[in-house]
């Protein structure tokens, strides 16, 4: 018997490595604003959760102005800098063997559904997909308990039957508010200690043991 009838992925550090298209438009924004500029290092606090906690909470933004940096950041990242990204190695292996399976796939994202359903189209994935779920483009919806709760509705499954995956404790701490298991991966944007603190369930080091987690004797 399969473990999941369904598993949600969160996007930005578990399905695919968009580091490069995030700090490159955060960059515009902030240089246009006249604040110095970050590297993937330095702006790591920042992938994963919302551009408002992003430009306001992280950078210290007034928040009118931190939303002209999101304004000003959406200008040059779905212009293009959307898809600078690397889908992590296996996670192609694995979207086709939980199809075969017949476990649904989802996506619970605080990135627009706008930018991730074109990614995923264009790369050819978004066929594995039953549930797309992010955010609006004028922020509302940004909370990934929310999020999670959305892409349950659509795939339809039991809470305790679904696994939530993601590299940040948002990510498991959107499970938990929805009664979902979860995983955190350690290949994202993350840390080891930012994921038992938030209560994963299980911690896995790549894409190889997420498979073996999610399909067992069936990989």
């Amino acid at each position: 018997m399969l473990r999941f009838d369904a598993v949600l992925f969160d996007f930005d550090g578990t399905f695919a490595d968009t580091a490069e298209g995030i700090v490159a438009s955060a960059n515009y924004a902030l240089r246009t604003l006249g604040y110095p500029e970050h590297t993937t290092e330095s702006w790591r606090p920042c992938l994963g959760p919302s551009l408002e906690f992003a430009f306001h909470t992280f950078v210290g933004m007034p928040l009118e102005q931190a939303h002209e940096a999101i304004r000003l950041y959406r200008s040059v990242y779905g212009a293009g800098n959307h898809l600078l990204l690397s889908v992590f190695p296996g996670m192609d292996t694995l979207l086709l063997r939980m199809n075969e399976c017949g476990i649904k796939a989802g996506i619970a994202t605080t990135k627009p559904t706008k930018y991730a359903a074109e990614i995923l189209e264009k790369l050819g994935y978004l066929k594995y997909f039953t549930a797309v779920c992010g955010t609006e483009l004028n922020r509302h919806n940004s909370d990934k308990s929310d999020l999670v709760r959305a892409a349950l509705a659509v795939c339809g499954t039991a809470p305790n039957r679904t696994l939530m995956v993601g590299d940040r404790k948002y990510d498991i701490l959107g499970a938990k508010m929805n009664e979902c298991r979860s995983c955190g991966v350690l290949y994202g944007f993350g840390s080891e200690a930012e994921l038992r603190e938030a209560g994963a369930d299980c911690i896995v080091s790549d894409v190889a043991e997420l498979m073996e987690l999610i399909l067992g004797a069936n990989r």
